[in-house]
């Protein structure tokens, strides 16, 4: 059992951050605030902190941003699509522009659609043939889509008609009893 000093508050471990394996001294909102107060009277430091932070990890802060859009847009769909279009209509034509080409050459590096434009590449070049029926229901006349197995591997793929290739992506679901 553990008193913080700050605010008095008594409870077990789970009431504190662990400190270098220690327990800390402060409970977890007495901790919260004062590293608030800290980053109100110490601007330039945490900014300096921050830009240290960003060097050493390129690309963890866009994730956390990522994360907490998505956060934003569960806890209220309408009010983040809302503030979404505002912020999209208050973009000039110029910073659209470059909004939306940053955004296809982020889409354009997934290893999905690296592995779809590996395949597409190939039957142009006669590489991979693309069969008249499903190899797994033996299905013709539909649409035959190519199904990576692994993105790793472009060339290796299962050709599927579109509705055999959606059962493979298609999580099963649970049996449920219904009782009337």
């Amino acid at each position: 059992m553990k008193t913080c000093p700050r605010c008095g508050l008594s409870g077990g471990s789970e009431m504190f951050y662990k400190d270098r394996g220690n327990v800390d001294t402060y409970c977890k909102q007495c901790r919260k605030n004062l590293a608030k107060e800290w980053r109100a009277k110490n601007p330039g430091r945490c900014r300096e902190l921050r830009s240290a932070w960003r060097e050493k990890n390129p690309g963890r802060e866009a994730q956390g941003q990522r994360d907490r859009d998505r956060r934003d847009y569960w806890s209220d769909p309408d009010a983040y699509r809302k503030r979404a279009s505002e912020y999209i209509s208050s973009l000039t034509q110029e910073q659209r522009a470059k909004r939306n080409a940053r955004r296809r050459a982020e889409y354009a590096q997934t290893p999905k659609v690296k592995a779809r434009l590996s395949v597409l590449s190939a039957i142009r070049l006669g590489a991979l043939v693309r069969p008249s029926q499903c190899s797994k229901c033996g299905g013709r006349g539909k649409r035959i889509e190519a199904h990576h197995e692994d993105y790793g591997k472009p060339l290796n793929v299962v050709w599927l008609c579109s509705v055999c290739h959606g059962e493979t992506r298609r999580r099963p679901l649970p049996n449920i009893e219904v009782v009337l």
